[in-house]
C-alpha cells in the first residue's frame, strides 16, 4: 500500500477520534478545543518530500513503543513503486517527534546524495 494512501487512512482515523473525544468530551463539560488540540497535534506532523532527479526521499516518524520517536526515510523512484523502494530507519531514537523527524531529514539528504542521477 503506498504512503499516501496509508496517510490518507490515519488522517481518516484521527478525524474519527476526535470527533468521538468532541462527545466525550461533551458529556465531561470539557472545552472542546482542549480536546481537538490533543487529537489536532497527531496529525500535524506530515511527509516532508526532497527531490533528486527522479529519485524521492519522504522523510517522516514513527513512535515506538516505549512513547519515543524514531525517524524514517522511504526512497523511491518518481516513476511509480518498483524494486527500488526502500525504507530507511535512523539508528538513534528520540525523545520528540521533532527531533525524529530532523534526525530523518538529515538522513533523506545523505540517501539523496548518494545516489546517481
Amino acid at each position: 500500500m503506498p504512503i499516501s494512501m496509508i496517510r490518507k487512512e490515519i488522517f481518516s482515523l484521527i478525524k474519527i477520534k476526535a470527533c468521538l473525544a468532541l462527545e466525550s468530551a461533551r458529556s465531561e463539560h470539557l472545552l472542546p478545543c482542549t480536546v481537538l488540540r490533543s487529537c489536532v497535534k497527531e496529525a500535524v506532523m506530515t511527509v516532508i518530500k526532497y527531490t533528486k532527479a527522479d529519485w524521492i526521499a519522504q522523510a517522516d516518524i514513527q513512535e515506538q513503543d516505549d512513547g519515543k520517536f524514531r525517524g524514517v526515510v522511504m526512497l523511491s523512484r518518481e516513476r511509480g513503486a518498483g524494486s527500488d523502494d526502500t525504507q530507511h530507519t535512523v539508528e538513534a531514537v528520540s525523545d520528540s517527534p521533532e527531533q525524529a523527524l530532523e534526525q530523518a531529514k538529515a538522513l533523506a539528504h545523505r540517501l539523496l546524495a548518494g545516489v546517481e542521477a
